[in-house]
């Protein structure tokens, strides 16, 4: 009996303490799977907005663009009779208004 004992003792043992084990394994598993669940929502937060920060870059670049442009009409006005500039001034000024528009709304 003493022999049964020390034989199946440990094999008792061992089988309480794996089945401790896998409960602490699949507690584990289960905050691995919602930690990867997590780290997808932030890659997707991240993609969403290097998207709108590319956007945003594209319509500063418009806007640079535009007062550029305004500014030549600008200057033009040295040069030129100011009645022939008066309308390239107010196209370029639109221009202005339409890209400082796009980068306001895609901004807020």
């Amino acid at each position: 009996m003493k022999k049964i004992f020390k034989i199946c003792m440990p094999l008792i043992l061992l089988t309480v303490m794996t089945s401790c084990n896998q409960g602490r394994i699949e507690e584990l598993e289960n905050q691995v799977s919602e930690l990867e669940s997590q780290l997808s929502e932030k890659q997707n937060e991240l993609d969403e907005s290097e998207n709108k920060l590319s956007e945003i870059q594209g319509y500063i670049g418009d806007l640079e663009s535009a007062i550029g442009q305004l500014r030549s009409e600008v200057d033009d006005f040295s040069y030129e009779d100011w009645r022939y500039n008066v309308s390239d001034v107010e196209d370029a000024t639109s221009n202005v208004e339409s890209a400082f528009d796009d980068l306001q709304s895609t901004a807020y």
